[in-house]
């Protein structure tokens, strides 16, 4: 008999004539992940249809002049991917039908396999100075308390592009100053380097590059709050080779590509225009190799490439399930209402309306963005639903479909997963274990986890035991919510989560979960009381729940 540990805490949340505030725990599964060998397949439809639309109706973006690849991936294979080919796409210089071994340029999608990278060296500390590693940055003010985290995560306060956009580039000297008012016979301060402009010519070497993050003013003092920067990458970048020893295109190649398998299409090697989709005319921009910026935007890949890498990550391949759950951390937070957070380097979405059987919630959705010229790219995972997203995207003015891609990927996907694994749930774990004095009920209900329904010990019920010590005099009862969560870590669920009365979230708490507050709160006579053991039979069926600080051992009815 299989066991498998789960851990239950009275969620006591708000009363039953308000609406609940569930809180569940945030980025990991609320329910044990469906076994999809057996689960209905992913409907593709639905969304084709409405991807589909989007071609024909050409609103959001110019279907004409972008072409595009994007899927979705499982921790097993990938179940969804189309490809639109533009009806302008270059048929002369490049492939004249995208697909999913065409080429594209994934820019600052390149920053996840920096950061990977420089987890993946062994003995290399991610919290070492920067100047330890570069040592050209020491005694600079402004990297004097730089770590490679804080490059990693946007808030090193490093320059932005440097030169390499300067709008004194963008036009002709009367368009600037006639028609935007800027200034006339402006110059570049004496010693400030302009090598670093893709466009107008490339830095020789690191050292002659990192002479912009010298000269330049911080954009906000080191650790204070994000502020997206691709010299950071570079810098990290090159921490990375002075620790390997190794240029950062090898050590991408034998840490990330290698290992996964990936083609030689995936690096930061030139890539062959003919291989790649060609909006319009050839783009050096896009096909070029961008030097000393290659650490931040210089890779190319394939979407099938893409979608096996963002797979990796999903099954854990690279990193261990403990640093992948850290690395899939906030370093910080932008000033979004919804509480938009900044990662290493990920940028975390947290969505509350995607239409979700379990109910309305904030989804984490881990994305890294690139993009620039003619060719746009996100990687994006769901810890919650381990769920993978690619949008490889080539034409003029291609962010707005970047955008619209990946939300459309998400709101057709995320209720299908989250429907499958609820009724998995409720055919094997939901039902009634025990009888008489000692019993509980579990059932799968418009809410996250599995609800409660009933719970006695000692003929009493046990959410009775909960209000009284943990409790308060605005909350009966008769108005607590209970329910349980699997935390999965080697094949082992435990640890719940519960809350307060909505009575004490107005005001400044209004938006305020309390439930983290008390995992494992609840021992009697040295044992946990918010915990359980579900043992489950051969055919994957619950059949015993187990209590340990209430000493139960509850067989299914």
């Amino acid at each position: 008999m299989k066991q498998y540990l789960l851990s239950t805490t009275a969620l006591a949340c708000a009363s039953l004539a308000a609406a609940t505030e569930y809180c569940p725990p945030a980025g990991i599964p609320l329910l044990p992940l469906p076994d999809l060998s057996i689960a209905p397949k992913f409907d593709p439809e639905s969304l084709e249809a409405a991807l589909n639309r989007l071609n024909s109706e050409a609103i959001l973006f110019n279907t004409s002049s972008t072409s595009y690849s994007v899927s979705i991936t499982t921790t097993e294979d990938t179940v969804f991917e189309y490809h639109w080919t533009a009806p302008n796409v270059n048929t002369t210089v490049g492939v004249s039908e995208v697909n999913g071994d065409t080429v594209y340029r994934i820019f600052s999608v390149t920053k996840l396999f920096t950061v990977l990278s420089a987890l993946l060296q062994e003995g290399l500390d991610i919290d070492d100075l920067v100047s330890k590693h570069v040592p050209q940055l020491e005694g600079s003010k402004n990297f004097e308390n730089t770590t490679l985290r804080m490059l990693a995560s946007h808030l090193s306060g490093a320059p932005r592009d440097g030169f390499a956009f300067d709008t004194s580039l963008r036009g002709p000297p009367d368009s600037l100053q006639d028609e935007l008012g800027l200034p006339e016979n402006a110059t570049v301060p004496e010693g400030f380097p302009i090598c670093n402009s893709i466009e107008f010519g490339l830095c020789a070497t690191g050292e002659e590059f990192l002479e912009g993050a010298l000269i330049s003013n911080y954009v906000w003092p080191v650790g204070r709050t994000p502020a997206y920067s691709n010299y950071a990458f570079v810098i990290l970048g090159y921490a990375i080779e002075s620790f390997t020893g190794k240029s950062l295109r090898d050590v991408i190649a034998d840490s990330i590509t290698g290992p996964l398998g990936l083609t030689s299409a995936t690096g930061l090697d030139s890539q062959d225009a003919s291989l790649m989709v060609i909006p319009g005319e050839v783009d050096h921009f896009g096909t070029q190799d961008i030097g000393e910026w290659n650490g931040t935007a210089g890779m190319f890949s394939t979407p099938k490439d893409l979608a096996r890498f963002v797979r990796g990550l999903l099954n854990n391949e690279l990193l261990s399930s403990t640093d992948m759950a850290k690395w899939l951390k906030p370093a910080s937070f932008t000033s979004s209402s919804k509480g938009e957070a900044v990662g290493m380097p990920w940028t975390v979405l947290r969505p509350t309306s995607l239409g979700l059987d379990s109910g309305e919630r904030p989804v984490d959705i881990y994305t890294m963005p690139g993009g620039q010229g003619y060719y746009n790219a996100y990687a994006a995972i769901i810890p919650e639903y381990q769920l993978g997203y690619t949008v490889n995207v080539a034409g003029v003015g291609d962010d707005p479909a970047l955008r619209a891609l990946l939300d459309h990927l998400v709101r057709y996907s995320v209720p299908h997963f989250d429907t499958v694994g609820r009724e998995q749930v409720r055919e094997h774990y939901a039902g009634r274990y025990g009888s008489g004095e000692s019993a509980i009920e579990l059932v799968v209900d418009d809410g996250p986890g599995l609800k409660v329904k009933s719970w006695t010990t000692g003929g009493k019920a046990v959410s009775d035991a909960w209000v009284e010590f943990f409790g308060s005099a605005a909350l009966n009862a008769v108005d607590a919510d209970v329910r349980i969560y699997p935390i999965g870590a080697d094949n082992h669920w435990r640890v719940a989560f519960r809350g307060i009365s909505d009575m004490n979230s107005t005001g400044i708490f209004e938006d305020a979960c309390y439930t983290w507050f008390s995992h494992g709160a609840w021992l009697y006579a040295g044992l946990s009381v918010d915990e359980m053991v579900i043992s489950l039979g051969e055919n994957g069926t619950a059949t015993m729940v187990s209590v340990p600080g209430l000493r139960q051992n509850l067989a299914r009815s």
